[in-house]
């Protein structure tokens, strides 16, 4: 079986890395510069690898492939772990809301979701401000969350009912 995506060993990969960290913010002229520094000081190490590459299956140019991982890959890997969001409490949906979406989606022309979802919020006004001050209520929303979540509803059930 052909390998097509040859991978340096994790030691080698290391130092790239660490190349890679410490050139971060230097300009192409500059890092072209170190990068060539670094390739005449781990000459042995670049030497061991393109063997070991060549091995297996690769023909390309290893000085290239070293310069490109770590300008485009390596440079740009951060250690950083981004912050989880914090999920919602699941609100459950209010079967009146859901009854009369589906009746006005059903009885509708109109086949564009936003149209329809402005055409439903004029017509269904107090039913609305009293789901969205249950939201707001229970303390899960604001008003505006309250209103994207509604807006969320009608346009999901309209996606649903066009995929039939």
């Amino acid at each position: 079986m052909e390998v097509f995506r040859h991978k340096f060993c994790k030691t080698f990969q290391e130092q790239i890395e660490d190349f890679s960290r410490q050139h971060k913010y230097d300009d192409y002229i500059t890092l072209k510069e170190k990068f060539k520094e670094w390739l005449q000081s781990n000459q042995s190490c670049i030497m061991e690898e393109e063997r070991r590459m060549k091995n297996n299956g690769y023909s390309g140019n290893i000085e290239d492939k070293i310069f490109k991982s770590s300008r485009y890959y390596f440079m740009k890997k951060t250690n950083e772990k981004k912050e989880t969001k914090k999920r919602k409490k699941y609100t459950s949906k209010n079967n009146q809301l859901l009854e009369e979406i589906k009746m006005h989606i059903y009885r509708t022309e109109i086949t564009k979701p936003s149209e329809a979802y402005d055409d439903f919020v004029s017509k269904k006004e107090t039913l609305l401000n009293n789901i969205k001050m249950e939201l707001i209520n229970s303390g899960d929303y604001d008003k505006n969350e309250s209103e994207t979540k509604i807006k969320k509803i009608y346009k999901n059930k309209f996606y649903i009912h066009q995929k039939l």
